[in-house]
């Protein structure tokens, strides 16, 4: 064949290589430099030979560009990718503390909510107790009767005020000086009675006078313990409210 005839030059080479069902890269290497080694005045196959070489590399090249590009691309979209993975660990972990923030901070805030129920129904309890002690003292220390009474009743009760709570600053602060004002009106009483035994004045039994002055003073200090227990009312109505909705939450 014409191949066979014209093995013996760099251009048959050159087909026989091309001729084979596999070229290896020394082929390619061989078939190059067979290539470089023809003149401009070779005879058609060489310069046939030499478009279709640069054919197969623009093809190639334009392959290996592709290639390149999409590699290229691939990493990218890796990159991305793995932005995206970090980017939604970080949300997730932000996610995840703010949800165990709120939870702490609605178990905290239910249990103060509880604990302030409790005071404020120890509160009105001590309140309630102190106005009955009033009349319980005064029966003791002025007509020697033998009464039960809690002295530290309002003691207690201010205390509890003062620490938990606060919506009651102005109605204690009424009820403090009516109470103050019973047991200044109170003592007034006993030095009363003191210095009559001292004197050898028996005891006589209340006058009107006695029993009106009693009456406004007891009276002060009822108005001021009703005023407490109607701010009580709505009081243990908004903290009833703000649990039911901690516990919505």
């Amino acid at each position: 064949s014409f191949y066979h005839k014209n093995c013996s030059t760099p251009v048959g080479r050159c087909c026989l290589a091309l001729g084979k069902q596999g070229i290896t890269m020394y082929d390619m290497e061989k078939l190059a430099t067979d290539i470089t080694s023809q003149t401009f005045s070779e005879d058609w196959l060489f310069h046939t030979l030499v478009i279709a070489i640069t054919f197969l590399a623009g093809v190639s090249g334009a392959f290996i560009s592709s290639y390149i590009s999409r590699r290229a691309e691939q990493r990218a979209i890796i990159a991305d990718f793995e932005s995206i993975k970090s980017q939604l660990r970080e949300t997730t972990t932000l996610t995840e503390s703010i949800r165990s923030e709120l939870h702490h901070h609605f178990d905290r805030a239910h249990a103060i909510e509880v604990l302030r129920r409790s005071k404020l129904e120890a509160y009105v309890e001590k309140i309630n107790e102190a106005t009955e002690s009033l009349s319980r003292e005064m029966n003791e220390k002025l007509f020697d009767s033998k009464e039960q009474y809690d002295a530290s009743a309002y003691s207690t009760a201010s205390m509890l005020q003062s620490i938990y709570l606060p919506e009651f600053d102005s109605v204690h602060s009424l009820y403090a000086a009516a109470y103050s004002e019973y047991r200044t009106w109170l003592a007034d009483k006993v030095i009363l009675r003191v210095e009559r035994k001292q004197a050898g004045i028996s005891s006589i039994p209340p006058q009107h006078e006695f029993l009106e002055s009693y009456r406004e003073k007891i009276n002060n200090v009822l108005v001021s313990s009703s005023a407490i227990e109607e701010r009580a009312r709505e009081v243990g109505r908004k903290l009833i409210e703000i649990g039911s909705s901690s516990d919505k939450a």
